[in-house]
């Protein structure tokens, strides 16, 4: 006889003589699936027998009919409130001003840290401090704005017209022929040469013989204050009657008039 796993489908030829003419377990070989397996004479049977060896599957089970529920009108509750206790009658009563609980207290050693750390902090400001006027030079000839503050603070005493130059000076003498006297013209130009800004001072135009001394001089001024780093402002300044044993002409910065 042929038999077919029910399982994977795989076909078998098996002695029904094997069965001994009853049902009996049967495994496949392929997937281990068993079965229980009938001789082909038992589909001779009349339907009775067949049906007889079935048990008929049970009656389905109905499920049961929930019960009916019968609406109900709420009924009132009052809303939940937790008892609180009088919060007055569990503390204790407060301190007075005498008491000396009453006063805060001060943690031990935080006044002494304080004063520690202001100490430090002056003596590092004093240490700048000192090493910036020491110096003073070094910070100047490295930082050439730096040269300004320390004017401003007295610092540091440095010549007319530090960082300006006098440039392009030109000089000559006019005679008139009716016998005036004659006139000489001085002029030049100032120059900021120097990253900041500068003030100009006073300048001298000075006449001088063959040794070196003066024989006349003057001061003027300019129509500008303060130049910017690289203007260059102009200047044209007059003497009547110059000497003649004038024979050399300069002209420099003068300190500014003390106020």
């Amino acid at each position: 006889m042929i038999l077919v796993c029910p399982s994977c489908a795989t076909r078998f030829n098996l002695d029904e003589s094997r069965l001994g003419g009853q049902a009996r377990r049967v495994r496949c070989s392929r997937c281990k699936h068993e079965w229980v397996q009938a001789p082909e004479r038992t589909a001779e049977l009349p339907p009775a027998a067949v049906i007889a060896e079935i048990a008929p599957p049970p009656p389905p089970v109905e499920p049961p009919e929930p019960p009916a529920f019968v609406a109900a009108e709420p009924a009132y509750m009052p809303p939940f409130e937790p008892e609180r206790p009088d919060l007055r009658e569990m503390l204790p009563p407060p301190l007075s001003a005498d008491d000396p609980l009453a006063a805060p207290r001060r943690e031990e050693g935080g006044g002494t840290g304080v004063t520690i750390g202001w100490i430090a902090l002056l003596l590092i400001v004093a240490v700048v401090l000192g090493a910036l006027y020491v110096g003073r030079e070094r910070v100047m000839q490295i930082w050439p704005p730096a040269t300004q503050a320390y004017e401003m603070l007295g610092l540091v005493a440095l010549p007319p017209g530090a960082g300006l130059a006098i440039q392009d000076i030109a000089a000559m003498t006019t005679q008139a022929e009716d016998g005036t006297p004659a006139v000489l013209s001085v002029k030049g130009r100032v120059v900021n040469v120097s990253r900041s800004t500068r003030r100009i001072p006073p300048l001298r135009a000075s006449l001088r013989n063959a040794a070196g001394e003066e024989v006349r001089g003057w001061d003027f001024g300019l129509p500008r204050q303060m130049l910017e780093p690289g203007e260059s402002v102009d200047f044209d300044t007059r003497l009547d009657t110059p000497p003649a044993e004038a024979l050399n002409l300069v002209v420099v910065f003068t300190p500014p008039p003390q106020r």
